[in-house]
C-alpha cells in the first residue's frame, strides 16, 4: 500500500480498494466553515441544493446567500460545497430531512458547512481576518488527516460510498467495516466529505 491520490491517481486507488484484502487508508477531514443567514426580513436562500446530500448546486446572483457572499468573500459559499448542520441539526445524527426541516422553518440559520473537493487551490476555507459584517467562524481552517485498518479477509464488505474520480466519501453504510471501524474510533471516524488520500 502507501500510494497517494495525487501521485498515483483515483483510479489505482479505487483499484487497490476493490483488490487488497487489508486496507491501510489515510483519510483527509474536508475543511469546514459556518455561516448565519437571517431570514426575518422575508428573502430567500437564492441556492439550489440536491435534497438528498444537501450539496449546493447553485447559486443565484440575488438572495440571502449571494448576500453572505458579498460581504465575506473568504468565506463565500460556491457550488459543490455541503451543508451538513443547521441550528445544531446535524445532517448525520439528525437526518436531512430534519434538515431540511431546520432550513424551511428557521429564521436565523446557523448553517455548517464543508468545502466541496471539486474546489481549485482557493477552494480552503481561509483563515484570514473574518469580516465584521457578518461573523463567519472557520471550524477547521486547514485539512486534517488520519489513517484506518481495514481487513476485508472476511469477505466483508467496507461499507463505504465515495466518488470514483476523487475518492470523497459520500455515505457510511450503518452496516459493513467502516461503520465497525467509526464505532470503535469515533475520534477518527469516515464521515461523508472526507477524502481517502492514501491506500
Amino acid at each position: 500500500n502507501g500510494r497517494h491520490i495525487t501521485t498515483h491517481g483515483a483510479d489505482a486507488l479505487q483499484e487497490m480498494i476493490r483488490t487488497q484484502q487489508t486496507l491501510k487508508l489515510i483519510v483527509a477531514r474536508a475543511p469546514t466553515f459556518s455561516i448565519r443567514i437571517d431570514k426575518r426580513g422575508g428573502g430567500k436562500l437564492g441556492c439550489a441544493m440536491d435534497m438528498d446530500t444537501l450539496e449546493i448546486k447553485a447559486i443565484s446572483g440575488a438572495g440571502l446567500v449571494a448576500a453572505w457572499n458579498m460581504f465575506s468573500p473568504d468565506f463565500a459559499v460556491h457550488p459543490g460545497d455541503r451543508l451538513v448542520e443547521v441550528n445544531g441539526k446535524n445532517a448525520t445524527a439528525h437526518g436531512v430531512g430534519n434538515v431540511n426541516a431546520e432550513i424551511t422553518a428557521g429564521d436565523i440559520l446557523n448553517m455548517k458547512l464543508v468545502r466541496g473537493t471539486c474546489r481549485g487551490p482557493g477552494g480552503a476555507a481561509a483563515t484570514g481576518t473574518v469580516a465584521p459584517v457578518l461573523p463567519v467562524l472557520p471550524v477547521s481552517p486547514t485539512p486534517t488527516t488520519f489513517s484506518l485498518l481495514v481487513d476485508r479477509s472476511q469477505e466483508q464488505k467496507l461499507g463505504l460510498s465515495f466518488e470514483m474520480g476523487t475518492l470523497s466519501v459520500n455515505s457510511v453504510s450503518p452496516s459493513g467495516l467502516v461503520a465497525a471501524w467509526n464505532s470503535a474510533h469515533p475520534d477518527r471516524s469516515v464521515q461523508p466529505n472526507d477524502q481517502i488520500v492514501v491506500v
